[in-house]
């Protein structure tokens, strides 16, 4: 496959994706919507047990299917995932309750065809 089939294939399939799709409805999903959190720790920096705090590095994913973002490989180059921009489609509502000091997001959304 060119580098210039797969920029045509991507540039189609993710119009055929995000053509209607309305980023601010939640995916209906039959059995209901259900999101998996990970979170991993990189670095443990400081535990204050006095102050009771504990300051560390982190990254997180976050896991859900939504059917509107599922299409069929053989009609898109045989692309079974893609990446698309976090501002594209719908993501869950996350509120962190205790004071951060800096959070730094570098979101991107990995989609397969099957809409996870």
């Amino acid at each position: 496959v060119s580098c210039q089939s797969s920029q045509d294939s991507f540039d189609k399939l993710r119009k055929s994706l995000l053509g209607t799709y309305d980023k601010g409805a939640l995916p209906f999903v039959p059995t209901g919507l259900q999101v998996e959190f990970e979170l991993v720790l990189t670095t443990l920096i400081e535990v204050n047990t006095a102050g009771e705090s504990i300051e560390f590095e982190s990254w997180w994913r976050m896991y859900w299917t939504d059917p509107r973002l599922s299409w069929d490989p053989a009609q898109h180059g045989g692309m079974t995932q893609i990446v698309l921009k976090h501002t594209e489609v719908w993501r869950p509502d996350v509120i962190l309750f205790e004071k951060i000091k800096d959070v730094i997001s570098t979101t991107r959304v990995q989609v397969s065809s099957i809409g996870d």
